[in-house]
């Protein structure tokens, strides 16, 4: 195991920005008829917020390699953090998905982007994937809460 990606797969983020495009066209339409903006603006709007959107959704991974997790967000800098950081990697449940989330020395949370899984649209890669990056973590990791 040298170095392992993974990102959103593409049918899952296409789901994820379906809904969320439709929740935010229609706040944002409503919001700026409100404001007595011209339907023109408004579509420009729905525009740019659709393509910050796919970026935010389609720009996410995560990178393991020896020498730590790089969590990369579009908008964001990547972040690295080493394997000796990290005191834990843990499944959560938020709402209704499955989420991993990695504890670090100092006691902060970090959600990792992905993988998730939907708790009652159960996805079987989530599980498989899960199992690679903990068992990533507890093969480089230097703490004791690891073996």
């Amino acid at each position: 195991m040298d170095t392992l990606i993974f990102s959103i797969p593409r049918r899952q983020a296409r789901s994820i920005f379906v809904r969320q495009a439709l929740l935010a066209i229609f706040f944002c339409t409503m919001a700026t008829l409100r404001l007595h903006r011209t339907p023109v603006f408004t579509i420009g709007i729905d525009l740019a917020l659709l393509v910050l959107l796919a970026l935010a959704i389609f720009g996410q991974r995560i990178t393991l390699s020896g020498g730590g997790i790089q969590i990369r967000h579009f908008f964001l800098p990547a972040t690295v953090r080493p394997w000796s950081d990290i005191t834990s990697i843990h499944e959560e449940r938020v709402r209704n998905v499955l989420v991993l989330k990695v504890r670090t020395t100092d006691g902060k949370e970090r959600r990792l982007p992905h993988p998730m899984s939907n708790a009652t649209k159960s996805d079987p890669e989530y599980y498989t994937q899960r199992d690679q990056i903990i068992a990533f973590w507890r093969q480089h990791a230097v703490t004791p809460n690891a073996r």
